[in-house]
């Protein structure tokens, strides 16, 4: 199938509040979508970088498509994931736009889909406890039968023990998930862990920066009853290796955007699922495309735990002309949905649109 044209739009999505990480706030989804025409056959990829997260930001997504994509046009779309694969070296958000839509042209990859609800996992930041609180009461009412926390990042490890306590305290039968997003030290990480005992915690997610493989270890070792995750950690296949076998967590948590491919992801989760690991999917920072997109994954590889592809949720405005339908903390998943884009809600919010053909 060769592709005949490709189209990079540069978007800046308004959010409904401010999203809060230990390494800085999201203010808004600086998106990139890439659209592949091949034929009748139109499909579209995203990216949303997230800089602290990874290195990349909007300026090095942009100069990897601006270098990428006149190449691509011409090729045979499975060549040309082979070449993006192959070649995209550390820009791993980057290659994600390109790498999805190529795959996509593929009107079977999710044919095989069955319809089915995905439950999605709610989510709390900041630290105003009375918000919080609040927060959490709307979201259960919403149908959220488990709840991310996101501490670290000022040190202040007392805090981040007195938000858990407090939320167990009011909502004790509440599934818990707590993201330092590499936050803390080693020191804190054992502080906090075994100030978790008892609270509900489903499990307790990348704590130090990348390749920190010996504080993991000695973390894991004195984890208690409290599972461990990796999130940040885990890109490729050699690093999920790595974890297997140090055995330094028994979760880990995948993400489109890391693996720039869904072929590739969904080998990583079969890979972590032969290794024994419990596996979460989903991205909180990432428009309608890319949340619906690990959405087909989680249904397509059969796994259970509630899903974090909720960025969608975030925004003020959808930015499809048939947006996802949330309802009872789920979203209904089944088949290559209509995924075009609403042209006047993508006008509003548009950088900078370049096509190439």
């Amino acid at each position: 199938m060769k592709v005949d044209s490709i189209t990079v739009y540069q978007l800046d999505i308004p959010i409904i509040e401010r999203y809060e990480l230990s390494f800085g706030t999201v203010e808004s989804f600086q998106t990139f979508l890439v659209i592949v025409r091949s034929g009748e056959r139109v499909a579209i990829g995203e990216t949303t970088p997230l800089c602290g997260y990874n290195w990349e930001d909007c300026k090095s997504v942009q100069q990897y498509l601006m270098d990428a994509v006149p190449g691509v046009v011409g090729q045979d779309a499975q060549e040309a994931v082979n070449t993006v694969m192959e070649t995209r070296g550390d820009n791993y958000f980057a290659a994600t736009s390109l790498c999805t839509a190529l795959e996509f042209l593929d009107e079977n990859l999710c044919q095989n889909i069955p319809e089915t609800d995905v439950p999605l996992v709610g989510i709390v930041s900041g630290s105003d406890l009375d918000v919080i609180l609040e927060s959490i009461k709307k979201q259960r009412s919403w149908g959220y039968s488990c709840i991310k926390v996101k501490v670290g990042g000022d040190h202040a490890v007392e805090k981040d023990l007195l938000k858990i306590q407090t939320i167990y305290k009011n909502f004790p039968d509440l599934p818990l998930r707590v993201d330092a997003n590499k936050g803390y030290t080693l020191d804190e990480a054992l502080y906090f862990v075994n100030g978790i005992q008892g609270f509900n915690v489903e499990e307790f997610e990348q704590p130090f920066p990348v390749n920190s493989w010996d504080d993991m270890e000695l973390l894991y070792g004195n984890r208690g009853e409290v599972n461990i995750m990796l999130d940040e950690s885990i890109d490729t296949r050699e690093e999920l290796a790595e974890a297997l076998s140090r055995r330094c967590c028994n979760y880990v948590k995948f993400k489109l955007m890391k693996h720039s491919s869904v072929k590739y992801m969904v080998e990583l989760i079969k890979m972590a699922k032969e290794g024994g690991l419990s596996v979460i999917i989903g991205n909180g920072v990432a428009s309608d495309i890319g949340c619906y997109h690990e959405l087909l994954i989680q249904a397509g590889t059969g796994c259970v735990l509630a899903g974090e592809m909720n960025g969608f949720l975030k925004q003020k405005q959808s930015i499809l002309t048939m947006p996802l339908e949330f309802k009872n903390g789920c979203v209904r998943v089944g088949g290559i949905r209509n995924m075009d884009l609403n042209q006047k809600i993508v006008s509003q919010y548009l950088v900078k649109k370049e096509t190439f053909s």
